[in-house]
């Protein structure tokens, strides 16, 4: 009953109960921004400990004297293989088609 009570009222407790729900909606998507963030850092943290990996490889090829262009072919082999694995060929497929477009208009170009 004194849910009920609450709701039927003269609507300023009714007021109050939506207020409150308003602020927990509130709260939640608070939560969710933040913890959205925490995840996109992680990722880039991830992705630059990546990279740097990859630079190391590349620098050990030229070291050793071995081919741009082998070396790259083969990195990219090895990262296509990884993905056929994670996704299926359309899936693969047209996120090459992807970064194809990209390097078309120029978006890894340094300026």
């Amino acid at each position: 009953q004194k849910q009920r009570k609450q709701f039927t009222g003269n609507g300023g407790n009714r007021k109050h109960a939506i207020n409150r729900n308003r602020a927990r909606q509130n709260k939640r998507k608070i939560k969710t921004h933040h913890h959205q963030k925490l995840i996109i850092k992680s990722r880039n943290k991830e992705k630059k400990i990546a990279s740097s990996i990859v630079l190391k490889a590349r620098t050990e090829c030229k070291e050793r004297k071995i081919n741009s262009y082998i070396a790259i072919g083969a990195f990219i082999d090895e990262v296509i293989k990884e993905l056929i694995t994670l996704n299926s060929d359309e899936k693969v497929a047209n996120f090459l088609e992807s970064i194809a477009k990209k390097v078309r208009m120029g978006v890894y170009r340094k300026k």
